[in-house]
């Protein structure tokens, strides 16, 4: 089993908004959130951002602290920038997790894809598939820390 990490939980399950860490509007939905959102405290992903973290078979709520095993990841590129989103969750996801995860997460790309369009920007977002367990312990720990 992977050793848990710590987790800042950004967005509860049934969010709408996402803001950046100025309180600045990120991103909005039309529809709510299936699953909590957060980051890997501490972390700077490749994007200049903490690791994104998607959390799953848990309901906490936004600005709470939990710790959780990393079981896998989904190879997400936004803006032309690697943004991968790792996987939380008490055990591994089920295959309709997995599927329902690789869906939502390339209707975003979608839907960020076209917003940069519509702004003049030449970014895109994509899903590039699964990163895998080992690919993400790699992630862990290679990724700088954000405080050190």
């Amino acid at each position: 089993m992977p050793t848990p990490v710590p987790i800042l939980v950004q967005l509860a399950a049934g969010s709408f908004a996402k803001r950046t860490a100025d309180g600045r509007l990120d991103y909005a939905s039309p529809v709510p959130l299936p699953f909590a959102y957060g980051e890997v405290e501490g972390s700077l992903a490749p994007d200049g951002m903490p690791l994104d973290v998607v959390i799953l078979g848990v309901w906490p709520a936004a600005g709470a602290r939990i710790a959780l095993p990393i079981w896998d990841g989904v190879d997400f590129q936004d803006d032309g920038c690697d943004d991968p989103k790792l996987i939380a969750a008490p055990s591994p996801p089920s295959p309709l997790q997995r599927a329902g995860l690789i869906g939502f997460f390339a209707a975003l790309a979608a839907a960020k894809s076209a917003r940069a369009i519509l702004r003049g920007r030449p970014g895109r977002a994509q899903v590039r598939g699964w990163l895998g367990a080992e690919s993400c312990a790699a992630l862990l720990s290679q990724a700088p820390r954000a405080d050190g």
